[in-house]
């Protein structure tokens, strides 16, 4: 299969990742705008935690380069069966919120987090990637594949 029909046929996982994208970056815009709506709003410069946040450089430009290599993964992954597909649907998944977080780092700055949970505050785009991830390793456990 050539690289075109692979990109075709990963179309609706690249509409999972638009639709992940595009609302968490609507609510981010939101919470800037209206923060009191929130029960607390961020502005994150650094990974997860703020970790490297005295580095933003070094955080965004390796936010890109991951981003694009998992996106370029997700079209070369197969979908031939439903346990391929659970797993390329939980990469899209993590690509969406990915790509949401990435977007943040180029264009802000930062990323800008909105929902607080014990010492951390997330936003939509970090539950989508937790939610893929668990979502891929469910599919990969019970599809039996890294058995090998």
């Amino acid at each position: 299969m050539n690289i075109w029909d692979r990109i075709g046929k990963s179309l609706p996982y690249f509409s999972i990742i638009t639709g992940v994208t595009l609302i968490d970056q609507a609510v981010k815009y939101r919470a800037e705008k209206h923060p009191e709506e929130f029960r607390g709003v961020i502005r994150n410069t650094g990974f997860a935690g703020e970790r490297l946040k005295e580095r933003p450089d070094i955080v965004r430009k390796t936010a890109l380069i991951l981003t694009a290599l998992g996106l370029a993964r997700l079209v070369v992954m197969e979908d031939d069966n439903v346990s391929d597909r659970g797993i390329k649907t939980g990469w899209a998944f993590v690509m969406g919120g990915a790509l949401s977080n990435t977007l943040d780092r180029v264009l802000r700055k930062y990323v800008v987090d909105y929902i607080p949970h014990g010492k951390y505050v997330y936003n939509l785009g970090d539950i989508s990637i937790y939610s893929g991830l668990v979502t891929t390793v469910l599919s990969l456990f019970f599809s039996g594949k890294g058995k090998e």
